[in-house]
Formats: C-alpha cells, structure tokens, sequence
C-alpha cells in the first residue's frame, strides 16, 4: 500500500518529454474554466462545461463551448454581453484549469482516475497507474525517477517557448499602443504580425502556440479599435450638437436683438402717451425670455465643450492604458523567463543523468506489447479500438489493459479493479 501511494505522488507529473507531440483539443465537456470578466465580480468565478458542451454564464445563459479554444470563446462571451447591452466592449479571459481526467483499469497496479495533460500517452497512463500488476518496486521506482526528470525537462523548455511567444506579443502589443496614442484621423486596421524568434517560427510543433497569441493580440486590439471608433462616434455626435447649439444662439440673438430695438421704440412712444403701458410690459417679457433662452444656450455650449474635451482624453487614455498594461506583462513576462532559463541548466543535467535509467526493466518496451491487450475507449463510449503504447490520450479517455494468453504461457487475463 505505502508503494503505490508513492507511486501515485512520483507520478502525478510523470510523462514522458520525448512522446510525440499532441495538440491539446478544444474546450469539451467536463472541463473547469476560470470565467473572469473584467470590472464585473459578480459574473466571474469558475464553472464547469456541461454534458452538452455548454458553459453558463451569468445573464447570457449556456453559451455553446465544445471545440472551441478559450480565446475563441472569450470573443463569444464578449460579443454576446456587448449585442445584448449587459456591458458594452467587456473584456473576457477564460483560463482552462483542469480537463476531465483519464481512467486506468483492469490489469495495473493502482487503477484509476489520473489528470490528463497534453502528450499523455497509453505508455504515460499505465506507469502513472504504477506499471503492470507484479512489477518489482526497484525497478518501476528507478523509471519513475527518471520520467519526472525528462518531464520536468521538457515541461521548462515548453515554459520558456511559452514566456518568449507572449513576450513577442506583448511587444507587439506595445507597438499598436503607440499607433494608437498618435493616431489622428486614420486608425490603424489591425495590429500586425507578432515578430517572433526565429527558432519559435521555425518549430511546426509550436503552430498553435503561435496562433493562440495571434488570437489574443487580435481579440484585443479589435476591442481597442471597436472601442475608439465608437468614442468618435460620440466626439462627432457632440460637434453636431456644438454646430447646432451656436447657430440657435445666432438666431436667438438675433432676435434679442429686434426685442431690444422694438422695446425702444415703444418707450419712447410711450412716454409721448401713444400706447398703452401694458403694451410695453408684454415687450419686457418678451425679451427677458429671449435672454434667458440665451443663457441656456450659452450654458449649454459651454457643457457641450466640457464634454468634447473629455471625449478627446479618453479616446487618447485608450492607447496610453494599453501601452501601460502592455509594459506592465512584458516586465513580468520578462522576469519569469530570466527565472525559467536560470533553472535550465541544473534541470538539464538531471535529465542528462536520467536519459540511462529509461530504458530499465520497469518502462514497457513495444516488445512487451505482444502480451498485453490494450483498448482506448473513448468518453462516453462503451467500447474502443485497440491501442498501442505511444497512442496520444484524449480528456476523458479510459484505457483498458489486461496480459493477452499467448500460446504456452501460463498468463491469464487480469481485469476489474485491483488495489495492491
């Protein structure tokens, strides 16, 4: 008992580096998102996808999830709460936290439910689930050291891609920030290419690192331009206004004017005795309301102009915000990956030293593959094909080993849960 709950805890992160490379797949059910929305607590907070493929999000309701990556249902969510008028150009970010976990059963030494992470291979889950039945601790001890080794290895190298990819982004981000502070008239259309490493662009196995960050640069410069463009939409509605307030004070004073002309005349044939007092008295109204009329307008004008300039500010603090948070990432970025590649060396020659214990007793060899019977069925099937040991494993998946009766042995097939 005390050696498979070792096993367990060895291999938890125990995959193998050198396996293959997969692509991790969209959103599926079972998934655990971080839905967070910013300036909005209250419809944040982590959630899962549903049996239907479906995420729920607060005022929206079950918004369809399955196959698409988080950036993309980011772009969703953000469109639906703008079309709906629940908040206007909201910024999403979804972080995937864990996927549904794999199951091992049948002929193993610890089957069960195991965390699934891109790369995991058949080979991967039947060591995390402690190797086959019987296998002798020293043995699968020595491979489990070492598989950590050569993950962890490959888990930093994947980190500093990662941190150099979203430093080119960030860089990239910065750029189009400064496009946009000294943009006048003509806006920029998009934000432009990521400049990214060399070796980065040259690696095929980092397409969808390189289309994940294209996405995010594009998600939110899109948000920036939709964001000032209806900034001037509401700059231009406010010069309208402006235009209209002054030719209204034009007139207005222009009729002042006549009512001040008029009410001297009728003063003046007043006291010759011609007119009634009464009549100037209705010219005195007339023309006080006429200048209070004024006043407003004037007033107006003048909150009008407040506004304008306000307008102006924030159309400009879009590009300053954005060029601050930008440079804000890129220093902390910066700072992971000095700490990333400070750590490489001593993980590498700890790798060095594992690669000769991968090949001992305890890992399975394809030459073992003729007397085992390996099945990948996938979630919510009742049955699958048959597997081989470096197949890639999907969320979810459940692999089924038992020891195959060959001719003239004395195997026997091992199936159900065993608890060694």
């Amino acid at each position: 008992m005390l050696f498979n709950c070792l096993t367990k805890i060895m291999l938890v992160l125990a995959f193998c580096a050198g396996a293959v490379e997969a692509q991790e797949p969209g959103l599926m059910p079972g998934d655990l998102v971080d839905l967070r929305i910013y300036g909005r607590d209250d419809l944040s907070g982590q959630r899962r996808i549903d049996q239907g493929g479906r995420l729920l999000v607060p005022l929206l309701g079950r918004v369809e999830a399955q196959g698409l990556a988080p950036e993309a249902l980011e772009a969703r969510i953000s469109e639906g709460l703008d079309d709906e008028g629940f908040v206007q150009g909201a910024s999403v970010a979804i972080d995937l936290l864990r996927r549904p976990d794999v199951f091992v059963d049948g002929d193993v030494a610890a089957p069960g439910a195991y965390e699934w992470r891109p790369g995991l291979t058949v080979r991967h889950a039947i060591t995390l689930a402690g190797g086959m039945a019987g296998a002798r601790p020293d043995e699968l001890s020595t491979t489990l050291e070492a598989y950590r080794a050569q993950e962890t290895h490959g888990e930093l190298l994947t980190r500093i891609d990662i941190l150099r990819a979203r430093e080119a982004r960030h860089l990239a981000e910065i750029e189009f920030a400064q496009k946009l502070v000294v943009a006048r008239d003509v806006l920029p259309e998009t934000a432009g290419p990521i400049r990214f490493p060399e070796d980065i662009l040259a690696l095929p196995a980092l397409v969808a690192l390189r289309q994940a960050e294209a996405d995010v640069l594009d998600h939110q410069s899109a948000l920036h331009l939709a964001s000032i463009r209806s900034m001037r939409l509401q700059r231009e509605a406010l010069t309208r206004t402006h235009e209209l307030l002054k030719r209204r004070m034009d007139v207005n004073q222009s009729t002042v004017d006549l009512l001040r002309g008029r009410l001297e005349e009728l003063l003046t044939l007043s006291r010759s005795g011609l007119i009634r007092t009464q009549e100037v008295v209705e010219m005195q109204t007339a023309l006080s309301s006429a200048e209070s009329s004024q006043l407003e307008l004037l007033t107006s004008l003048a909150t009008n102009e407040q506004e304008t300039q306000r307008q102006d500010l924030s159309i400009q603090s879009v590009g300053m915000e954005s060029r601050r948070a930008a440079a804000e990432a890129l220093e902390s970025v910066r700072t992971d990956l000095a700490l990333a590649r400070a750590e490489l060396p001593a993980v590498a020659r700890a790798f060095s030293v594992a690669r000769a214990y991968l090949a001992q007793p305890g890992e399975l060899h394809e030459t073992e593959k003729s007397g085992l019977a390996i099945r990948r069925i996938p979630p919510g099937q009742a049955s699958g094909p048959e597997a081989g040991l470096d197949d890639a494993l999907g969320p979810g998946d459940m692999v089924v080993v038992s020891r195959a009766e060959l001719p003239g042995s004395d195997r026997r097939r091992a199936g159900g849960w065993r608890a060694d």
